[in-house]
C-alpha cells in the first residue's frame, strides 16, 4: 500500500562492520490525519555478502511517545489543521512505499 511516505536524513548512514545505522525525519499521510508532521526515526540495516540480511526502523523514544499521544487523541485534529501539516511537506523528496 503506497502512502506517500516522504523523508529526508538527519544524520549521515555510518558503516560500523556489517552494520548501518542512521536517523531520518518521516512523514505520510498516517501521521497528517493525526497531526503529527513528522517522526524521527532511527535504522539499522546488516549487510552480508552484499545482501540485506536485517533491516529495523524504530521511532525515537520521543518521537514513539507523541505519535502514541495522537494516537489516543486522534479525534481531537481538525481537518482544517491536517491540511496545513500536508501543506509543510508538499514541496520535499518523496519516497513512494
Amino acid at each position: 500500500m503506497a502512502r506517500n511516505q516522504q523523508f529526508e536524513f538527519l544524520l549521515t548512514p555510518q558503516a560500523q562492520g556489517d552494520l548501518v545505522s542512521w536517523r531520518t525525519q518521516e512523514a505520510y499521510e498516517e501521521l497528517r490525519k493525526l497531526c503529527l508532521d513528522a517522526v524521527e526515526v532511527n535504522g539499522e540495516a546488516v549487510i552480508q555478502e552484499g545482501k540485506i540480511t536485517a533491516f529495523r526502523n524504530t521511532r525515537t523514544p520521543d518521537s514513539e511517545a507523541r505519535y502514541q499521544a495522537a494516537l489516543a487523541d486522534s479525534g481531537n485534529c481538525p481537518a482544517a489543521l491536517r491540511d496545513r501539516v500536508r501543506a509543510r511537506f508538499s514541496g520535499r523528496a518523496s519516497a513512494r512505499a
